[in-house]
């Protein structure tokens, strides 16, 4: 479990975790989740944010979005806080739509992390350690979908 203290203080998350929160209520997300998904993406880091930094694997921003999926990350850095905004959205819909498919948080988290497809060949969380990893530390710190 990640030290709740420490995450959200940590970088840009002060500024962005209000974002954050007030678009997860508009997609029905379960509390802190948006959030900690932005924390485990871009650790807050504002040259990941606002684009200015990419994943080795091309993905972008706070959310870090595939530039082939999402058309919100495939303008010019440095992203302005509109853009940003955008991309939370488009981030935030994403699971929301995993969850709709899967009706289980920890799925939809795998599929942010390994695509739909993989949770699907799967019948759930693939056996990927960067996956499992990847809900795991997430699911810890969201107390609203660990398991009852």
């Amino acid at each position: 479990m990640t030290d709740e203290k420490d995450w959200k203080v940590e970088g840009s998350g002060p500024i962005w975790i209000p974002v954050l929160e007030e678009i997860g209520v508009k997609y029905l997300l379960p509390p802190g989740l948006l959030s900690r998904v932005a924390f485990q993406e871009s650790s807050f880091i504002e040259t990941i944010i606002r684009g200015e930094h990419n994943s080795p694997t091309g993905a972008r921003g706070i959310m870090q979005l595939m530039p082939e999926y999402y058309s919100s990350v495939n303008v010019p850095a440095p992203y302005t806080d509109d853009q940003v905004r955008e991309q939370i959205e488009d981030a935030a819909n994403s699971l929301r739509g995993y969850y709709s498919l899967r009706q289980s948080w920890a799925e939809a988290l795998a599929a942010y992390n390994a695509g739909i497809g993989n949770v699907r060949r799967y019948k759930g969380i693939p056996p990927f350690k960067e996956t499992q990893n990847y809900v795991a530390q997430i699911t810890a710190d969201v107390p609203a979908i660990q398991p009852a």
